[in-house]
């Protein structure tokens, strides 16, 4: 299912599409781009075609529930392009797709699942891997700003909900982004209403901000 009446400016790298297909990419990286593909038709489209020509990729009559243990093992997350991509229609706040309402609790709104992240941000862990990998929900409020850092590794950025901007210009509902290591940039929310983001990490952030990074890397969030 594809969200109606949506212009979507940012998308999966055509390498990353194909990483995609051939089950290559980590169960966070799975996720974020699942949630974008809920958006996106051009690149659900694009991952078919990939599909289509690339013999070795996944087969596309494979769903999500169909394969076997064998099949499953070099796929880490069981979220495929092909999967159906609905909203939980329990969930009280429909505006979660799929992939992630999937991961939440009936209450996952409460304010009691959401940590302080930084003066106006909340966040929520919704999955976390032995290997550090880690996938989270952040609520931030209108022109609340996150501080400026870098990443160990990849960080996905899909925004559901308001706008997100950045040095790289701004995200809106359906856009990913893709932070590679070395990659220096600070978040900041849309001035008119909050933002709802999944972000992934393979590994944590580093913020350039010494005693930040102090803080945090003594709380082992960093």
């Amino acid at each position: 299912m594809k969200e109606q009446n949506l212009t979507v400016n940012h998308h999966v790298p055509q390498h990353m599409l194909l990483d995609y297909a051939n089950g290559l990419l980590s169960d966070v990286e799975y996720l974020a781009i699942d949630t974008h593909l809920h958006y996106c038709s051009a690149c659900a489209d694009a991952i078919t075609k990939t599909v289509a020509t690339q013999p070795a990729c996944l087969p596309p009559t494979i769903n999500r529930g169909e394969k076997t243990k064998s099949e499953t093992e070099n796929f880490p997350f069981e979220v495929f392009y092909n999967a159906p991509l609905l909203p939980n229609e329990n969930m009280p706040h429909s505006i979660l797709p799929g992939p992630i309402s999937g991961l939440m609790s009936d209450d996952y709104d409460s304010s009691e699942n959401w940590h302080f992240v930084s003066p106006g941000v909340r966040g929520q862990t919704i999955l976390s891997e032995p290997d550090g990998a880690s996938a989270y929900l952040l609520k931030i409020n209108p022109g609340a700003v996150l501080c400026e850092h870098g990443h160990k590794d990849t960080e996905m950025i899909v925004v559901l909900k308001g706008s997100l901007v950045d040095e790289n210009g701004a995200l809106n509902i359906g856009d990913i982004q893709i932070n590679e290591p070395g990659d220096v940039h600070r978040p900041k929310a849309g001035k008119t209403e909050p933002c709802l983001c999944l972000v992934t990490l393979n590994k944590g952030v580093m913020p350039t901000n010494p005693i930040i990074r102090f803080i945090l890397s003594a709380l082992k969030i960093a």
